[in-house]
């Protein structure tokens, strides 16, 4: 607990002060946050909780989102937090690699705890209405700091080495959603029209 509140509220301390050797103890604190994740996510979908946020309507459907709840069952969501405890040594392997390409310093067991603490907004508050999207900006800015105290790298260059890519990923993204929603549009214009 005293974990996540550092995390919250003096990042730049917490992740300066890591002292923790290997990756035993990130790794257990990913899989309680994560079981947590997962649990409140289902709630949220399974309820209609998801649905009060007006990012999810603009993306989400109603047909789409009865579509989403066929496939919300329990045994997903056990499967998919089993498979995703493997998820952290992947991308912290992703991660470890890019960082060093623009000059990082730590090594891939700090890499691995700063990836699993900078994702604990997105655990706590990701499947809320609203605060699931500040804790997605705030899981980048702990990035971004988790970078500069671990990989000693500038903090000017950690934030472009994050801000671009996400730019970049946004622009396909929006890009995806004008595409599906365009699919979406055409597919009810023809169900309507009796094609």
């Amino acid at each position: 607990m005293a974990a996540i509140i550092d995390v919250f509220v003096k990042p730049g301390k917490f992740f300066g002060s890591i002292k923790e050797k290997g990756m035993k103890k990130a790794w257990w604190y990913f899989a309680v946050l994560s079981l947590f994740f997962n649990a409140m996510l289902y709630v949220s979908l399974k309820t209609g909780l998801v649905m009060k946020d007006a990012l999810a309507r603009l993306i989400i459907t109603e047909p789409l989102f009865e579509f989403m709840l066929k496939f919300t069952t329990p045994e997903l969501y056990l499967q998919q937090y089993i498979v995703g405890l493997l998820l952290p040594f992947i991308m912290a392997a992703i991660l470890f690699g890019y960082i060093h390409i623009f000059g990082g310093k730590g090594s891939y067991a700090k890499t691995f705890q700063m990836y699993v603490y900078a994702r604990t907004p997105v655990f706590i508050f990701g499947w809320l209405p609203y605060l699931g999207l500040l804790a997605w900006f705030y899981e980048l800015a702990l990035f971004i700091v988790g970078t500069v105290k671990i990989h000693k790298v500038s903090r000017k260059k950690a934030i472009w080495m994050y801000v671009v890519p996400m730019l970049i990923l946004l622009v396909f993204a929006l890009a995806g959603l004008y595409l599906f929603m365009a699919m979406m549009n055409f597919t009810e214009m023809a169900l309507a029209a009796g094609v």
